[in-house]
């Protein structure tokens, strides 16, 4: 597979989107997300403390083959500036 997707950690209260990351699929970032929001280990981890305050988003899509960056609309599968909700932190905690 040579598409994957770039997804970030919208944080509500900041309002401001973190680092992206390059994942293979949504289910992975998902995973990701849930695990660091279910993360109770570390007492300053402000996704594990605050779950409502952050979202997953999918913001667009990497091809490794050709070094294009872009987004898509969900219904089309056409290129567009655009972006979409994957899962919130209190979804996360609902699922743990």
């Amino acid at each position: 597979m040579t598409q994957k997707i770039i997804v970030s950690i919208f944080d509500k209260k900041a309002n401001i989107y973190q680092a992206i990351s390059i994942v293979r699929t949504e289910l992975e970032a998902i995973r990701s997300f849930s695990d660091l929001v279910n993360d109770s280990s570390d007492k300053r981890n402000f996704y594990n403390i605050y779950p409502d305050d952050y979202e997953l988003y999918q913001l667009g899509f990497f091809d490794e083959e050709t070094g294009i960056l872009g987004s898509f609309d969900e219904e089309t599968g056409i290129l567009k500036s655009s972006k979409k909700l994957i899962i919130t932190g209190t979804q996360c905690v609902l699922i743990k």
